[in-house]
């Protein structure tokens, strides 16, 4: 679940802002990180990823990064990055945009086949779109938001 934190390292609000306080504080205090995680056998905290990553496809709570190293350990894949695309029956579904290996050739029903395999149903991308590159943000990292927005659009809603 979602991790909440509280202590002497904790900021107690938002500076002159009781409506972003409310929103990111619990009644008694606790601080919503937007981090999800699990405590392991061992009794470790295991960050899992992000909540804003995460959608809901069907009911279920997805992260993308369990479809992405799916898509990664395959021998074509160099690349893969998981978008949540507008779905009418499921709600939500990902999308995997990937970029292949030098030389390799890179089938989507290969890779979907292949995730259908390792993965649970809902997990599974529904589809795969290969690029060459993908757009990246100044940070360096993958600009999420510009592969999803064509779906989102084409759907008639904003992301």
């Amino acid at each position: 679940g979602e991790l909440v934190a509280r202590g002497i390292g904790v900021t107690r609000g938002y500076y002159k802002n009781p409506a972003a306080t409310a929103a990111a504080f619990t009644s008694d205090g606790w601080l919503h990180t937007g981090d999800l995680g699990r405590i392991d056998a061992d009794g470790y905290l295991v960050l899992m990823g992000r909540l804003k990553e995460s959608y809901r496809c069907g009911g279920e709570t997805v992260m993308p990064g369990d479809a992405e190293d799916c898509l990664a350990l395959h021998p074509t894949v160099l690349q893969a990055h998981v978008v949540p695309v507008p779905d009418e029956r499921m709600g939500e579904v990902g999308a995997a945009f990937v970029i292949g290996r030098p030389g390799a050739v890179v089938d989507p029903e290969v890779l979907l086949t292949y995730c259908r395999e390792q993965l649970a149903r809902y997990k599974v991308p529904k589809v795969v779109e290969f690029s060459p590159a993908l757009p990246r943000e100044d940070s360096g990292k993958i600009f999420k938001r510009k592969l999803r927005a064509p779906y989102w659009e084409k759907a008639g809603r904003s992301i």
